[in-house]
């Protein structure tokens, strides 16, 4: 049998913070790095920016899986799944890492 749980907003606990009714959880000047986005698989999940130091965006994180951007690509920006997780690299060396296994790229 199958449910239907309507959640309003979600509790989020990141870096031992529960944040309630935050859409944006961490933002440098205008840009938004973490916040809570609504995923139909999944309900609530962050969504975590990753910038290059000089301000290229790289990659985003959305719940589990990495997605490298075109510029990220092109900056060397790689996507890798070794057993149950997926690590994002940069010229081969670890950006960030997730527990979960992403999906296809």
């Amino acid at each position: 049998m199958e449910s239907l749980i309507f959640q309003e907003s979600p509790v989020v606990d990141f870096a031992t913070n529960k944040f309630i009714r935050v859409p944006v959880i961490l933002q440098y000047e205008r840009t938004p790095l973490v916040s809570v986005v609504q995923t139909v698989n999944a309900g609530y999940t962050t969504r975590i920016r990753i910038y290059h130091n000089d301000g290229t965006y790289l990659a985003k994180v959305v719940g589990s899986d990495i997605h490298p951007t075109p510029a990220g690509r092109k900056a060397g920006v790689s996507r890798r799944t070794p057993q149950g997780m997926t690590v994002c690299e940069l010229n081969g060396k670890t950006v960030c890492e997730s527990n979960a296994p992403g999906l296809p790229p």
